[in-house]
């Protein structure tokens, strides 16, 4: 059951400003365009249970983490135990180290875009679940340690190396990872491990120049 709806930028003049305002239950809508800047760069999600969402979905709503000096900066950072959080239909573009990060939460990534990051989406002892979702041009484009990760018609493309995935649990289905120029899987000390329905091609040949999908101890 959703609670109140903060609107940026007709109510909240940024998406932190709405965030630190919300309530848990609360559902946070972006209207439709491009947002830049302190307070829509380096967001950092509360500890609460929210659903940050567009308008009209990701070519429509974009967080550009690029500045007018050069700089580069993260897009959305949860890094406190207790955030439970859906973020739907936008897109991170143009960043430093992350597109999405999430440490000891639960994040839900529905229909989102995550592009020219060094991570576009990276977990740490968290719950990821991600559906309809897009990363590309980073180094990783989803790496993963001590997370339960479920990925579901989502793509891993053009990155260097698609998918590192440590001390996990993961389940992939309908999901492509193709072309990535250093390895598409790299999969280490993982349990219950499922991909099905999934394409995986066009990649490079691993970390040791032998295959474009690596397993150790899974």
């Amino acid at each position: 059951q959703v609670g109140r709806t903060l609107r940026v930028p007709e109510s909240y003049a940024t998406i932190q400003v709405a965030l630190d305002a919300a309530e848990s239950g609360d559902m946070v809508v972006l209207a439709d365009g491009t947002y830049a800047g302190p307070g829509n760069r380096e967001i950092a999600i509360p500890p609460k249970n929210l659903w940050i969402r567009s308008e009209y979905g990701p070519q429509a709503c974009i967080i550009d983490c690029s500045d007018a000096d050069a700089g580069r900066y993260s897009g959305f950072t949860a890094i406190s135990e207790g955030s439970d959080v859906i973020c739907e239909g936008i897109t991170f573009q143009h960043g430093e180290y992350h597109g999405f990060l999430v440490r000891n939460g639960r994040l839900r990534l529905i229909d989102c875009h995550a592009t020219d990051f060094k991570y576009p989406c990276e977990g740490e002892g968290a719950v990821l679940a991600i559906e309809g979702c897009q990363f590309s041009g980073g180094d990783i484009g989803i790496c993963v340690t001590a997370c339960d990760v479920s990925i579901h018609d989502s793509g891993v493309v053009q990155n260097a190396m698609g998918m590192a995935v440590r001390s996990s649990q993961v389940v992939v289905t309908s999901t492509e990872i193709r072309q990535n120029t250093l390895c598409g899987l790299s999969i280490y000390s993982c349990f219950n491990t499922v991909f099905d329905h999934c394409l995986v091609s066009g990649n490079g040949r691993g970390s040791y120049g032998e295959q474009a999908i690596e397993f150790y101890n899974t």
